[in-house]
C-alpha cells in the first residue's frame, strides 16, 4: 500500500503555520497546511513556528484548492500553507471492493458510525498524520501549536482520532498551550473506533495517559456539517462532538442547512458558509505572526 507525496501550495507570504487536511483537499503556504486526502475524506494539518521566522501549515484533502484559495484571498490568512496529503488506493468493501483512494476501509456506508472500522488501516493511516506534522515540526521548524489539522468525511474522522493523538513535541515543559497542535477541525465527519478512542489519545499507560490525555485536551475543536447529509448523518457528527465534550474537550459545534440551487451538491459536502466560518475559526487559531507579512485577523 503505497501514498503519494502530499500536495503542497505554499503561503502566499512569508510562511509561519501549517493547515493539513485529508481525503480531497490540497494546501500550503507560508503558514503549512497539510491535507490528507482520499476520495472523498479530507483532512487538514497546519503549522507555524514563533517567533520569526513565523510559519503556519495547513494539512488537508477533498475539494482542496477551494479552501486554499479563498483562505489566501484574505490577507489574514495568506502566511498559511496548505498541505494536502493523498490516502492510498485500496480496496473500499462497501464500493463492491472497487479500488479507490481511502484513509482505510468502509465496510458500509449505511451506518459509518456505527460498523466495525477497519483498525488496522485507520491506525496506518494515523502514523502516516502524525510523520507529517512531525516533518512541519524538524523539518521547517513550525511550532507544534503552529499547526492544524482538519478534513471532511472520512478525512474529518481522521483529522479527530490522529489530530488529537499527535505526540507532544514539547511534551516535558508540560505546558499544554505549546505541546498541543493548534487546533483540529473536521467537516462532515464523525467518530471512529468510540470504544478505543480514550486509549488510543491517553495511551495504555493510567499515569502517563492521564499527563499525555490532558495536554491532549487542551486543543481546541471545531466541527461543521450540513443538516441534510445523506450519507454522513448530522446526527452522527452531534454524537461525536457531544461525546468529546464528555471526555474533556471543548468543541465549536456548527450545522449548516446548504443553499445551493442543485439539489445534488446539497448531499454530502461543505457550504460557503461552513467554509467562511471555518476561515474565521483559523484566522483565531493561527494569527499571522509579526514579519509573516500578513493582516490581522
Amino acid at each position: 500500500m503505497t501514498t503519494r507525496a502530499p500536495i503542497v501550495i505554499p503561503a502566499a507570504t512569508k510562511h509561519t503555520a501549517t493547515d493539513g487536511k485529508s481525503s480531497s483537499l490540497e494546501y500550503s503556504d507560508p503558514h503549512s497546511a497539510i491535507p490528507m486526502d482520499a476520495s472523498n475524506s479530507p483532512q487538514t494539518l497546519l503549522s507555524s513556528p514563533t517567533p520569526a521566522p513565523p510559519k503556519n501549515t495547513i494539512l488537508k484533502t477533498k475539494r482542496r484548492t477551494a479552501l486554499s484559495q479563498s483562505a489566501h484571498s484574505r490577507s489574514s490568512l495568506r502566511h498559511i500553507s496548505f498541505i494536502f496529503p493523498t490516502a492510498p488506493t485500496i480496496p473500499i468493501t462497501a464500493n463492491n471492493s472497487f479500488r479507490m483512494p481511502g484513509w482505510y476501509d468502509i465496510a458500509s456506508f449505511t451506518s459509518l458510525a456505527h460498523k466495525t472500522h477497519d483498525v488496522p488501516g485507520i491506525l496506518s493511516s494515523r502514523e502516516t498524520l502524525h510523520a507529517l506534522v512531525a516533518r512541519e515540526v524538524a523539518e521547517k521548524k513550525i511550532p507544534q501549536h503552529r499547526i492544524v489539522v482538519g478534513g471532511f468525511s472520512q478525512g474529518g474522522a481522521m483529522a479527530l482520532i490522529g489530530g488529537l493523538s499527535t505526540p507532544s513535541a514539547t511534551a516535558p515543559t508540560g505546558d499544554a498551550a505549546t505541546s498541543t497542535l493548534g487546533g483540529v477541525f473536521a467537516l462532515s465527519g464523525y467518530l471512529l473506533l468510540p470504544e478505543r478512542f480514550a486509549a488510543i489519545i491517553d495511551g495504555e499507560d493510567a499515569e502517563a495517559g492521564a499527563k499525555k490525555g490532558d495536554v491532549a485536551r487542551a486543543t481546541p475543536i471545531w466541527m461543521g456539517h450540513g443538516v441534510d447529509d445523506p450519507l454522513v448523518r448530522c446526527e452522527w457528527g452531534r454524537e461525536t462532538a457531544g461525546r468529546l465534550r464528555a471526555w474533556g474537550w471543548g468543541v465549536d459545534w456548527n450545522e449548516y442547512r446548504y443553499e445551493d440551487s442543485d439539489p445534488a451538491s446539497r448531499q454530502h459536502s461543505a457550504d460557503a458558509q461552513e467554509l467562511a466560518d471555518l476561515e474565521q475559526w483559523l484566522e483565531k487559531r493561527l494569527p499571522a505572526v509579526e514579519g509573516s507579512g500578513g493582516g490581522g485577523a
